[in-house]
C-alpha cells in the first residue's frame, strides 16, 4: 500500500512527516494542493468538489467503499486487493439498484444531447419566420419519420397547432432519452444526475438567454446546432460570476449578424 501511495502521490509522505496520525486528512490536503492546485488558487475548488462527488463514477466508488467498510468491520479479509483491482470493482458497482456508472454517464450525455437540440430548436419553432434550410435538415435527419413536420411548421401559424406539434416532437425526444431508464426502473436516478450535470446547467442557462436574444433579433441568421452547442458549453453568466462586470449576453452576440 505504501508503494502504491508513493506511485500515485510522490513526495506525499516526505512532505507530511505526521501523515500517519490522520492519513485521510493529510492526503486530501495534498491532493487539493498538488492535483487541483489551479482550482484551489482560482477559487473554484468547491464547485469542482460539488460536481465531482455527484459524478456517476464517484457515486459508484463511494457505494463500493461503504460496502467494503461494512464487510471489513465484520470480517477483515486475509489479503487486500491492489488499488487497480479495487478501482475496477468500484466502477462496476450498481447505483442504488440501478445501472453501472458507465451506463448512467452515457445515458445522461445522450439525454443532454437531446435537450440541447430541443433548446436550440425551440425559438425557431415558435417564431413567425420560415425555418432556415440547416434547421430543416437537422430536424429531418433526427426525425425521418416526421419529414412532413418541417412543412407543417412553415405553413401553420396558429399557436395551438405549433404547441401540439412541439409536444409531439419533445415527447419523441424524451422517449428516446429516457426509454431504457424507464423500462429498467432508474429514470429517477438519471434525471437526478442530469439535473446536477454542469454541462446541462450551463446549456439550460444559455438557452434561456438565447431565447430572449432571438426575440430581440428575429430576422438575424440562426446558428447551426454545433455552433450553438459550442457557445452554450462556453457560456458564463457574468451577472452571477463573482467579481465580474458587463453583460452576460456577450457570449451570444457573435451569433447575431
Amino acid at each position: 500500500m505504501l508503494t502504491t501511495l508513493t506511485q500515485h502521490c510522490p513526495d506525499f509522505a516526505e512532505a507530511n512527516d505526521k501523515w500517519e496520525e490522520s492519513p485521510a486528512f493529510h492526503l486530501l490536503e495534498w491532493v487539493h494542493a498538488n492535483r487541483f492546485g489551479d482550482a484551489k488558487k482560482e477559487g473554484w475548488l468547491d464547485a469542482l468538489t460539488f460536481y465531482g462527488v455527484r459524478h456517476p463514477v464517484s457515486r459508484a466508488v463511494w457505494t463500493y467503499f461503504e460496502e467494503c467498510e461494512e464487510q471489513w468491520s465484520q470480517s477483515r479479509p486475509a489479503s487486500l486487493a491492489t488499488f487497480e483491482q479495487w478501482w475496477r470493482f468500484g466502477q462496476r458497482t450498481p447505483l442504488h439498484n440501478g445501472p453501472r456508472s458507465g451506463v448512467l454517464s452515457e445515458t445522461a450525455e445522450s439525454f443532454i444531447e437531446w435537450k440541447a437540440f430541443a433548446f436550440w430548436f425551440e425559438p425557431l419553432f415558435f417564431g413567425s419566420l420560415r425555418l432556415p434550410p440547416h434547421a430543416v435538415s437537422e430536424l429531418e435527419s433526427r426525425f425521418p419519420e416526421l419529414a412532413e413536420l418541417s412543412k407543417v411548421i412553415n405553413v401553420g401559424r396558429r399557436a395551438t397547432t405549433r404547441l401540439a406539434l412541439w409536444q409531439r416532437l419533445t415527447g419523441i425526444c424524451e422517449d428516446r432519452a429516457l426509454s431504457r431508464a424507464k423500462r429498467q426502473g432508474w429514470a429517477g436516478i438519471l434525471l437526478e444526475q442530469v439535473g446536477s450535470h454542469p454541462l446541462y446547467i450551463r446549456i439550460r442557462a444559455y438557452a434561456t438567454r438565447w431565447r430572449h436574444q432571438w426575440r430581440s433579433h428575429p430576422g438575424s441568421s440562426y446558428p447551426a446546432l454545433a455552433e450553438w452547442k459550442r457557445a452554450a458549453a462556453e457560456y458564463i453568466n457574468l451577472d452571477r460570476a463573482p467579481g465580474s462586470a458587463g453583460s452576460r449576453s456577450q457570449k451570444i452576440v457573435p451569433h447575431i449578424s
